[in-house]
């Protein structure tokens, strides 16, 4: 024992680079990706919430339930007058006296002409607020036209373009006749369940289907680039530490099992030893991890590979010790 107290202190700087490998591999890959990654979890958490299944295009009006119009290229938005600063966005408007019994839509119902309801990433990316007043450019007028921000709704994804590589989302505004006499704007039917029977009666009314489980999968599939590299980093660091500390530990405890160190004991510590290398720097991954970014299935993936990885490597190596240390 006292050989292997003596040793571990010796070895005290590879301990140390060890436990950095272990921690910088996680670290790295959460500087690398943590933008992305926050962005994914905030525009699924929001498609969770949302209490709609389908978006349906329509080139016209039907009058269905939750049903909107739809001026998304007709509006060119600004932060000023001059026109210097444009906002990308996708704008939804409440059309007037229809039924929005989806809660998605229902606070937007009470939206007045003039007045706009943006959502969360929206707001944080061009870091304007309610009581903003934001101007459009129209086609149906050469005046720019003013609208004030009276809400501000936790969404965090465009349903007409979910991308994580860009910041676009969505405007709902309120109802302006002069829009809807001046342009035959296309609409969108937000919609529970299907609404292919309703719509059958409809002839060609239907200009594409937006299914929210594809967009959910569309933008889960963007964080497997970083859930691959972050495999390849922490089997990178698994590796470099088994290199640097656990192999060198792994032979000293065989020269102190000759000189009389119990089987058991000899057997035990390696695993103690890599349990608790790996699992402290996993810890504290996991602590920057659930205080900096949103919880999602796609951050639960994030968090586990890492410690998968290193409790397979951990049960494996254990069980690779124990088996040579009954040959011999």
């Amino acid at each position: 024992m006292r050989m292997y107290a003596k040793g571990y202190l010796q070895r005290i700087v590879p301990l140390i680079v060890a436990v950095c490998v272990t921690l910088m591999s996680a670290l790295l890959c959460f500087i690398l990706f943590g933008k992305r990654l926050d962005k994914i979890s905030g525009q699924l958490n929001s498609y969770r919430s949302s209490d709609y299944s389908t978006i349906y295009v329509l080139n016209y009006g039907t009058g269905l339930n939750n049903e909107c119009v739809f001026p998304d290229t007709d509006y060119q938005f600004y932060l000023d007058k001059d026109k210097k600063k444009r906002i990308a966005v996708t704008s939804v408007m409440m059309e007037k006296d229809a039924n929005y019994s989806l809660s998605y839509l229902s606070s937007f119902s009470d939206l007045d002409n003039g007045e706009m309801a943006i959502s969360h990433n929206v707001a944080e990316k061009y870091q304007i607020s309610t009581g903003t007043i934001i101007f459009a450019e129209a086609s149906y007028t050469v005046d720019m036209i003013p609208f004030r921000i009276v809400k501000e709704f936790n969404t965090e994804f465009d349903f007409a373009r979910p991308n994580t590589d860009n910041d676009i989302g969505v405007v709902f505004l309120g109802f302006d006749e002069r829009y809807v006499e001046s342009i035959s704007s296309d609409r969108v039917l937000y919609s529970h369940g299907s609404q292919a029977e309703a719509l059958s009666s409809f002839p060609q009314v239907i200009k594409n289907v937006i299914n929210k489980t594809d967009q959910q999968s569309y933008v889960t599939n963007q964080a497997l680039a970083a859930l691959i590299i972050l495999t390849l980093f922490t089997v990178a660091a698994i590796v470099t530490c088994h290199i640097l500390f656990y192999s060198d530990s792994v032979r000293l405890l065989r020269r102190c099992y000759l000189k009389g160190m119990p089987r058991h004991m000899v057997q035990t510590i390696p695993f103690v030893e890599k349990i608790v290398l790996s699992l402290i720097p996993c810890a504290i991954i996991q602590l920057i991890i659930t205080l900096s970014i949103p919880s999602s299935s796609v951050m639960m993936a994030y968090r586990i590979i890492p410690v998968l990885l290193w409790g397979v490597y951990s049960l494996l190596s254990f069980g690779v010790d124990v088996v040579k240390g009954r040959a011999k």
